[in-house]
């Protein structure tokens, strides 16, 4: 009997689905004054037209909250790097622990709705379903044309990525479905504050904000491809620890120095022990 010596691919960890955190992610890094001359992402077109293109005090709603949004964040967008000790990482993660559950009881106060979808849980469907079709171009490449994908048949549902231990398929006679639960802010209707604490909330319950980083060289706001990486480009690492390099460095030599300075010192006669020497 021969062997399969093939193995199932596992999927990769840390891999973000970055799709739904887009617009929060380009809220963050959105400079108000020059987006009204700029084409906006649609789904965050979605949700600050109405202030962005208002007055000035619209403007100052939006960057405040902003500003509410990155204290809430910035905890989970700025993890120890690679040469932190471990009892450093420790400590962030216990800072982080308390962190979330502030955040998760913000959460709660705001009251969210929740909202229930049926969707077809067949192996392979038809994408004239706009649920179906929304997961189906969930992380597709903004350069290629998603009008195509409409009512075509792709290799398998989009719909059973959402598949897992706390989401189930229902299989009943000939049929099958993925009922899901989503939520949404209610009324009014128009409301950044609640869309954008919503994006967290789905984060959070993915496992997907904890790709969220804020580079240390630069400031942006980014998704990261690793839980490893801290920086938005290779460029700023290097940049980054050739100048953490370079202070360390500077601040070994000066102790260095220090350190010589005071052995000569204490290894120079003193002069009056000189003058008594001579003049023996």
């Amino acid at each position: 009997m021969v062997k399969n010596n093939s193995r199932k691919r596992k999927p990769a960890k840390g891999m973000p689905l970055t799709g739904r955190l887009d617009p929060l992610v380009k809220f963050l890094n959105l400079n108000f004054h020059e987006a009204r001359l700029e084409t906006l992402d649609g789904a965050l077109n979605m949700i600050v037209h109405r202030d962005l293109f208002g007055s000035e005090h619209s403007i100052r709603y939006l960057e405040n909250l902003r500003i509410e949004i990155i204290d809430d964040l910035l905890l989970i967008a700025k993890p120890p790097g690679s040469r932190a000790r471990k009892s450093e990482r420790i400590e962030a993660a216990i800072k982080l622990d308390d962190g979330l559950r502030v955040l998760v009881k913000k959460l709660s106060e705001m009251k969210f709705r929740a909202v229930f979808k049926v969707l077809p849980g067949a192996k392979r469907v038809r994408l004239s379903n706009s649920e179906v079709f929304r997961l189906a171009v969930y992380d597709f490449p903004a350069s290629k044309h998603r009008a195509k994908l409409w009512d075509s048949v792709p290799k398998s549902n989009p719909a059973h990525r959402l598949l897992n231990l706390s989401q189930r398929l229902i299989e009943w006679g000939e049929g099958q479905w993925i009922v899901t639960m989503d939520f949404d802010c209610g009324f009014p209707i128009y409301n950044p504050r609640a869309d954008f604490y919503g994006i967290i909330a789905e984060g959070l319950m993915t496992g997907e904000l904890a790709n969220l980083r804020r580079c240390p060289l630069c400031g942006v706001f980014f998704l990261a491809h690793h839980r490893s990486r801290i920086f938005c480009c290779e460029e700023h690492v290097r940049k980054y620890h050739d100048a953490a390099d370079a202070t360390e460095f500077r601040a070994v030599k000066r102790e260095a120095s220090a350190i010589s300075y005071n052995e000569v010192s204490t290894a120079t006669p003193q002069p009056d022990v000189c003058l008594k020497k001579v003049a023996i």
